[in-house]
């Protein structure tokens, strides 16, 4: 082979690497540029908050409880770290036990989980929110500005109207604490 042979074929490697690095690019931009930019929704979670309701103030009642539907309609699980409000001191999030015979409500000490594809109830008798020293007080009608706060949801602002629990739902929950029975 002559000098300028080899040159000759080195470029034509040259070229052919241009060419096969035009090609790949080319092929990322054609075939990998929709996945590069789907978005990914469907692997976070999707926090949908329904039913935000409260209890008014009673007489001099400090703490108001506060109850909802949290339902995850993502594919991966998340944690309620904490909830919010301008309206209140604090708010913490509460369960309703019985030990020893005895129903009591205790604070929750841990982030409550939200699975994949389920609904978490904060209701009467179960997990619940206490709202601890509201600003004002609630009566029956009014609005409360709750910020929930998730690990991977971020912040979710609601508003709970103030109703009269459900019958049923308080008497159930008057019998359980004070020892009466239906």
């Amino acid at each position: 082979m002559t000098r300028g042979s080899l040159s000759a074929l080195k470029g034509r490697r040259i070229g052919g690497i241009w060419l096969l690095l035009i090609a790949l690019i080319g092929l990322v931009i054609l075939f990998g540029a929709p996945f590069a930019t789907m978005p990914v929704a469907h692997l976070r979670p999707a926090i949908e908050i329904s039913g935000a309701r409260i209890t008014p103030t009673l007489g001099m009642s400090n703490a108001i409880g506060a109850f909802m539907e949290i339902n995850n309609t993502g594919s991966t699980p998340d944690w309620l770290l904490g909830v919010e409000s301008k309206a209140a001191k604090f708010i913490e999030v509460h369960e309703s036990i019985v030990k020893d015979g005895q129903s009591r409500m205790i604070r929750v000490q841990t982030p409550v989980s939200v699975g994949a594809r389920q609904t978490v109830s904060l209701k009467n008798g179960g997990l619940h929110l206490m709202i601890f020293n509201p600003l004002t007080p609630v009566n029956i009608g009014d609005k409360i500005p709750l910020t929930l706060v998730f690990e991977h949801a971020g912040r979710i602002d609601i508003v709970a109207t103030a109703e009269i629990p459900q019958l049923a739902e308080h008497a159930f929950a008057r019998s359980r604490f004070s020892g009466e029975t239906h």
